[in-house]
C-alpha cells in the first residue's frame, strides 16, 4: 500500500544531499569591484563585476562577463567607493586577495576565500 508522501520520501532518499561547506553566515549586498587573476595583476586584464554576498570566510562575485577560469586560481579584488563625493574626498579603495574555490557552469559567478 502506498501512503501520501512515500514517493516524495523515497524521492529524497535517492537524490544526494547537497552538503552546506559555509562556515559563517553570509550578508547579501551590492558592491561594485573591480579583479583580476593575481599573476595578471600588473596588466591591463581588470574585470568589472560586484560583490553579490560576503561573509567572514569569502565572497560571491558576480562577473559583467563569463570567465572560464579554474578553482584554485588566486584573485585580486578591489572594491570601489561609491559615496559620491568628490575624488579627493571618497573613501579608499579596499583590497582584498583569495582563492576561487567555486565556479558556476555559466562563468559568470566564482566564490573567493580570503587569503
Amino acid at each position: 500500500m502506498i501512503y501520501p508522501g512515500d514517493e516524495e520520501q523515497k524521492y529524497m532518499q535517492a537524490r544526494p544531499q547537497a552538503m552546506e561547506r559555509r562556515c559563517f553566515a553570509r550578508r547579501s549586498l551590492k558592491l561594485v569591484i573591480s579583479f583580476c587573476s593575481s599573476e595578471m595583476e600588473g596588466s591591463s586584464q581588470w574585470h568589472f563585476g560586484w560583490i553579490q554576498n560576503a561573509g567572514m570566510g569569502g565572497i560571491k562575485v558576480r562577473s559583467g562577463r563569463p570567465l572560464f577560469w579554474h578553482c584554485g586560481r588566486r584573485v585580486t579584488v578591489l572594491c570601489l567607493p561609491n559615496d559620491g563625493k568628490p575624488a579627493g574626498e571618497q573613501e579608499p579603495v579596499v583590497r582584498i586577495e583569495g582563492t576561487i574555490v567555486w565556479l558556476s557552469s555559466d562563468g559568470h559567478t566564482f566564490g573567493l576565500q580570503y587569503q
